[in-house]
């Protein structure tokens, strides 16, 4: 009489896919670490896109968790940060790019007090990065073969007499010139100061924060008491935390300090179920076999509406087996 049975034990991970929710993570962790975790088990560090979204932080934090040692509490990553290289010119033919002519004073650019994105030059030749909203003179330019430029072409700088900031300038120039000035070489850089008188606006400037997902919301919720954010205090501080002690208004950090930190993607749980497989295979494990039966499962699955919620995959041993062999005497 048989009396041994060859049954295999396999283990199957369910996991149901839902909506997109925020992931308070309390081990401390670089930012790139952060990001990389979130990578790894969500979607990506958080994007924080209105107030709803701040609100709904507000309510899933745990305050507790964020206390530290001396007393204070941790901030949290979130998924911004200052793009400190891209820089563009206002017009924009051609691109800015790494190997463009830039005439920077020492140091500079430096953000300096943060959130300093516009350019502008000084009557020594020298370039600086400024607040956008800072007033200067505007350099503009006049293209009499196009709105483009074009080595070779003709064209005329003109220095404003009135003080605009940034943004004002480019609406300036674009109206009664072309656009604000771009500065391709050095023969053009001394062009332009020898009309300076003190500083101008130029036409140089950069996007600076940016989720890291590449989401285009321009939502910000930055803390508006002393002290003040963006500050770049650390003149390296190019990503940024929600600190839930105000409410989760943002502060701009240093990249390599330690905190905890927030992902976003759907909530992912994972499920084992045992499944038993009476088999005559010498080796159940080979991919053919264990292929054919998640095929199977899946097409039974396919008759319900757990098939639309659930996503399905073998859990592997150390030895990269899906069933373990076991003996059993009826």
């Amino acid at each position: 009489m048989e009396a041994l049975l060859l049954l295999t034990v396999g283990s199957l991970a369910l996991a149901p896919v839902s909506s997109r929710q925020f992931h308070f993570v309390y081990e401390l962790k670089t930012q790139e670490e952060a990001r990389s975790y979130c990578r790894q088990h969500y979607t990506d560090l958080a994007t924080v896109e209105n107030m709803e979204d701040v609100l709904t932080l507000r309510n899933t934090v745990n305050l507790s968790r964020l206390l530290t040692p001396d007393g204070f509490y941790n901030s949290v990553w979130i998924g911004l940060y200052d793009d400190f290289t891209a820089w563009s010119w206002s017009l924009s033919d051609p691109p800015y790019n790494s190997e463009s002519y830039t005439n920077w004073y020492p140091g500079e650019p430096n953000n300096n007090g943060g959130n300093e994105c516009c350019v502008g030059m000084s009557s020594d030749e020298m370039w600086w990065d400024s607040h956008c909203s800072n007033v200067f003179p505007a350099m503009c330019v006049d293209l009499t073969d196009c709105f483009c430029y074009v080595p070779g072409s003709s064209e005329t700088f003109v220095l404003t007499t009135d003080s605009f900031t940034w943004e004002e300038a480019q609406q300036y120039c674009r109206l009664h010139h072309t656009d604000l000035a771009s500065v391709r070489d050095a023969t053009q850089n001394s062009q332009i100061t020898a009309l300076l008188i003190n500083h101008a606006w130029i036409g140089l400037r950069r996007s600076s924060w940016k989720w890291l997902d590449g989401n285009n919301s321009t939502f910000s919720y930055w803390r508006t008491e002393v002290p003040w954010q963006p500050d770049n205090e650390e003149l390296h501080e190019r990503c940024v935390t929600a600190n839930f002690e105000d409410g989760g208004t943002w502060d701009d950090c240093n990249c390599d300090k330690m905190k905890p930190f927030i992902c976003y993607g759907s909530a992912v749980k994972t499920y084992k179920i045992k499944l038993q497989l009476k088999t005559t295979s010498a080796n159940p494990n080979e991919p053919v076999v264990t292929e054919q039966v998640l095929k199977q499962i899946k097409k039974y699955l396919e008759k319900t509406e757990a098939s639309k919620l659930l996503k399905l995959s073998w859990i592997k041993d150390t030895d990269g087996n899906v069933f373990i062999k076991t003996d059993k005497t009826n």
